[in-house]
C-alpha cells in the first residue's frame, strides 16, 4: 500500500454491564432519562441527589425523540489502548530531562503523542538604571527568558472516537446499600445493563508519526536536541530498531508547506513506521476493560489506507477495510507512507 496519508480504523467491542460511569444526573438531564428511560430522577429540592451512578451516554435523535446510547468514552478506551505502556509514568517530572526523553523513546509514548515541552522563550521588559543613578527606565529592547518547564505533553498522532452502544441493549437502575453506618448515602441506584455491543473509529496521522520534531518554531516540538542520544538508546532497547543519526537526523521540509521552511528532527524509516502501526493494532486488538461489576473487550478490527481523502465522502462505510482477525494479519501490514518530509541537510552540514 503506497503513498497512504492516513490510516483509518474501526473496531467492535462487546461486553456485559457498564465499565465507564458519568457519577451523577445533571438536573437539566431529568426528563431526558426519564422519556428514555422510564426512570424518574430522585430530586431532593430540585437538587441533584448525589448517591446516584449512571453511565456515559450519546444521545441520539430517531424521530422527534431523543433517545440515549451507553458509551465508553474516547478518553477511557484511549487509556484502556495504552494502558500497559506506563506503569512508572510520571506526568509531570521536573528537572529531569534525559528521563523524559527515554520515556518517549517508548513506542507507546510515541503513538500517543507525547512531547517534551521545550524550553518556552518569554519576553518581559526589563529595567535598568542609567548611568546617573537618577531613575529606572524601560529597556526599549525585549529581552527573551529561557523558563525551563519540563513536562510531557500530547500531540495528534492517534485519534479515537467513543465507543458507541450497537445493540438494543436496555439499562436497568438498580439500588444497592454500601455496607457500614446506614446514613442517608448509604443507599444508592446504579445503572447496569446486560450484554451489550459498542462501535468505534479512529484514525492514524502518519505526517506526525514519522517525524519526531526537534525544532521549537512549529509548535510541534517532541524532543529537546540535547537529549537525541538518550531517545536513540531508548528506541533501540524498546523496539529492537536502529536510528542511524547521520542519515534519520537533521533539517526537513515539509513537501506541503507553503515556504518551505527547515525543520530539526528525525525521520523515521518505513520499516519503523511499520512497527509502530503493528504495535498499536496489536494493543486495541487486546483491549480488555474490567470493572466490578462489568467488562467490555475488542471482538473485531479493520483498517485501511487512505492515499486521497476526497475520494470517498465517507470514508468508514467504504468496502476497502482489511480484517484484522489474528495476530498474523497484524504481522503482515506493510504501509508505504507519503514522502511528507525531504531531507535538506544532516546535523552537521
Amino acid at each position: 500500500m503506497n503513498g497512504v496519508k492516513t490510516i483509518f480504523f474501526k473496531g467492535t467491542m462487546n461486553g456485559n454491564g457498564i465499565v465507564n460511569y458519568n457519577g451523577g444526573i445533571p438536573f437539566e438531564e431529568e426528563d431526558f432519562y426519564t422519556k428514555s428511560y422510564g426512570f424518574k430522577v430522585p430530586y431532593v429540592k430540585h437538587k441533584k441527589v448525589t448517591n446516584i451512578k449512571v453511565a456515559k451516554h450519546v444521545k441520539e435523535k430517531i424521530g422527534d425523540e431523543l433517545k440515549g446510547k451507553i458509551i465508553i468514552s474516547s478518553n477511557c478506551l484511549r487509556h484502556s489502548i495504552f494502558e500497559k505502556d506506563m506503569p512508572n509514568y510520571i506526568r509531570s517530572y521536573r528537572g529531569k530531562n534525559e528521563y523524559l526523553a527515554k520515556l518517549i523513546g517508548h513506542p507507546g509514548m510515541l503513538l500517543r503523542g507525547y512531547m517534551e515541552t521545550n524550553s518556552k522563550k518569554e519576553k518581559s521588559n526589563k529595567k535598568e538604571k542609567n548611568t546617573d543613578n537618577v531613575e529606572e527606565v524601560e529597556n526599549v529592547e525585549d529581552t527573551e527568558i529561557l523558563k525551563e518547564n519540563d513536562l510531557l505533553k500530547r500531540g495528534n498522532v492517534v485519534s479515537v472516537s467513543h465507543a458507541i452502544q450497537s445493540n438494543n441493549a436496555f439499562p436497568s437502575f438498580l439500588f444497592n446499600s454500601n455496607n457500614g453506618d446506614k446514613d442517608n448515602n448509604a443507599i444508592f441506584t446504579i445503572e447496569t445493563v446486560g450484554e451489550i455491543t459498542y462501535e468505534y473509529q479512529g484514525a492514524i496521522n502518519l505526517q506526525n508519526l514519522m517525524f519526531i520534531d526537534m525544532d521549537d518554531r512549529f509548535g510541534s516540538m517532541s524532543l529537546l536536541p540535547d537529549n537525541i542520544d538518550v531517545f536513540i538508546a531508548s528506541f533501540k532497547e524498546n523496539t529492537g530498531l536502529d536510528i542511524d543519526k547521520n542519515t534519520q537526523a537533521g533539517y526537513f521540509y515539509r513537501t506541503n508547506q507553503v515556504e518551505k521552511a527547515e525543520q530539526l528532527g528525525i525521520l523515521l524509516t518505513i520499516e519503523q513506521i511499520n512497527y509502530l502501526i503493528k504495535y498499536l493494532f496489536n494493543n486495541i486488538a487486546s483491549v480488555m476493560i474490567t470493572r466490578n461489576n462489568g467488562y467490555a473487550k475488542t471482538s473485531s478490527l479493520e483498517y485501511q489506507g487512505i492515499t486521497n481523502p476526497t475520494k470517498n465522502s465517507n470514508l468508514f462505510s467504504s468496502n476497502d477495510f482489511i480484517k484484522l482477525e489474528t495476530t498474523t494479519d497484524i504481522e503482515e501490514i506493510f504501509i508505504e507512507p507519503f514522502p511528507f518530509y525531504v531531507k535538506l541537510r544532516g546535523l552537521t552540514e
